[in-house]
């Protein structure tokens, strides 16, 4: 086995090690705090964090990985996340020259529109699933305060996760 294979699975794990436990955590700090209906999606910040650093040939394999995990802790299932966030990918390498994530600012406005944007997706998906758009505007409001919730975080989780994903370790990188 390579090591760049060993690598990338070690990273992967540690990986689903915070996406698992951030969704523990906001499964069980938010209702123990009164907040009933909101629940934020601190996978979506790994999906994010693939699509604007990993250049890899099984970053749908990665997105899959991710989604089933997630899935432990939604009644949603995996299949509709992970094709929402593959058809992100496509969406997002036709942007590929103009995302700049040089500051903190950037990053936090990048993660915001994309996470709007998946939204969307996912909506549109699931429509098509449901024939209904009922759902889609209910919980629009929702979603725009997770997304400002998690773009805010997205830059500290996304230096969280460029030093386990960094493969050369005497690289040093930005904010």
């Amino acid at each position: 086995m390579s090591s760049k294979l060993v690598f990338r699975i070690l990273s992967l794990f540690l990986t689903l090690l915070i996406v698992f436990a951030a969704n523990l955590f906001s499964s069980v700090s938010l209702p123990w705090l009164g907040v009933t209906t909101l629940k934020f999606h601190f996978h979506l910040l790994v999906i994010l964090f693939f699509l604007f650093y990993i250049k890899d040939d099984y970053i749908s394999l990665y997105i899959l990985i991710i989604e089933i995990v997630n899935s432990l802790f939604t009644s949603q299932g995996w299949e509709i996340g992970t094709l929402s966030g593959i058809m992100l990918v496509a969406i997002s390498y036709i942007f590929k020259d103009l995302i700049q994530l040089s500051n903190v600012i950037s990053t936090a406005l990048y993660s915001f529109f994309f996470l709007t944007l998946r939204y969307f997706i996912f909506g549109f998906i699931y429509y098509t699933k449901i024939h209904s758009l009922d759902f889609l505007w209910s919980g629009l409001w929702y979603n725009i305060l997770e997304n400002i919730f998690l773009s805010i975080l997205s830059p500290f989780v996304f230096v969280i996760l460029r030093f386990i994903w960094k493969e050369n370790k005497s690289e040093s990188f930005s904010y």
